[in-house]
């Protein structure tokens, strides 16, 4: 029988990621992830719905994370689903899931609401360039990537 557990998020950090580290050493981060679905209803009237995801990390991913990642950070987040099971303080059985993230994509930059992009630069017309660079989609390895 073919089991798949597998999730794949987008969405924005609810707060700044809190790190722990392990007896053994391990770096582990957690966050919560929003992420919101909108639509409009059948009279017209747009609608939002934001599911809020408990995600954690480990090792490298954990430490650049709790480094590069603030409230409000955009991330995509691959990984896979962990359902838990225990009993609380009441004595009644509570279940619990959350991500354990296998990779995080950072999908913008530092938010600094001082920040203005710059202005494009003029080229003349009928030069010939290159959109190489450009996108960040050529031109480089994970080698040169800072984390």
């Amino acid at each position: 029988m073919l089991n798949v557990n597998r999730v794949i998020l987008a969405g924005n950090l609810t707060k700044d990621p809190e790190r722990r580290d392990t007896k053994g050493g391990a770096a582990m981060t957690r966050f919560r992830l929003a992420v919101s679905k909108k639509w409009r209803s059948r009279d017209g009237e747009l609608k939002t719905e934001t599911g809020f995801f408990p995600v954690v990390v480990w090792n490298q991913t954990a430490e650049n994370c709790h480094k590069y990642l603030t409230k409000g950070s955009p991330v995509l987040v691959e990984g896979r689903l962990r359902a838990e099971t225990f009993v609380g303080n009441d004595g009644q059985k509570r279940f619990y899931t959350e991500v354990i993230g296998d990779a995080v994509s950072f999908l913008g930059g530092k938010r600094d609401p001082s920040y203005t992009p710059p202005e494009p630069e003029e080229t003349p017309e009928g030069a010939a360039g290159s959109r190489e660079g450009a996108t960040g989609e050529a031109g480089g390895t994970a080698a040169d990537i800072p984390f």
